[in-house]
């Protein structure tokens, strides 16, 4: 199944959509984190926003429409005419040494365990090291160890703690 995936960088501002009810039908309440809370996709961290589907959209088609010289840039992998992964990636340069935030990475639930995830993930470092980038950085919700495991199985490893508090609670 791997061999069949193709992995590029989405470049159409059409797929936006597409790509955005992807992540919607892919993902659960255990992965948001304070990313998620942050941009407004989630309302609190057990529950997405009800307009979740309209924000990712807007983020990647943003993303597409800046073109390869954007900060964030959106991966898909497809597997014939299905999606198989997509990926939020926010390139950083220009400081003591570049980086990057690998902000969403999301595989069909059905394709799950088939390495797909593990091509995707290389396919990103690769770019990232391309791009002269020596970091890639990833949060991701306290709840979803799958992720956790998936990452420290590939050579990430915890260095932070993210806390959050209401304001005027």
């Amino acid at each position: 199944m791997r061999d069949q995936l193709n992995i590029t960088w989405c470049e159409d501002p059409l797929e936006a959509d597409s790509v955005a009810s992807f992540f919607v039908r892919h993902v659960d309440s255990d992965y948001i984190s304070h990313g998620e809370l942050q941009l407004g996709r989630a309302t609190d961290p057990e529950q997405w926003s009800p307009d979740l589907a309209l924000l990712v959209a807007d983020e990647i088609r943003g993303a597409i429409e800046d073109g390869a010289q954007s900060e964030r840039r959106v991966v898909t992998a497809d597997i014939g005419s299905r999606l198989a992964a997509m990926a939020l990636v926010g390139f950083h340069r220009g400081f003591h040494s570049g980086y990057v935030v690998l902000e969403d990475l999301v595989v069909d639930k059905a394709l799950r365990r088939n390495g797909i995830g593990d091509a995707v993930l290389k396919w990103i470092e690769k770019e990232a090291g391309s791009a002269g980038c020596q970091r890639i950085f990833l949060e991701s919700s306290i709840r979803n160890r799958g992720a956790h495991n998936f990452f420290e199985r590939h050579g990430f490893r915890p260095c932070s703690l993210v806390m959050m508090k209401s304001a005027g609670a």
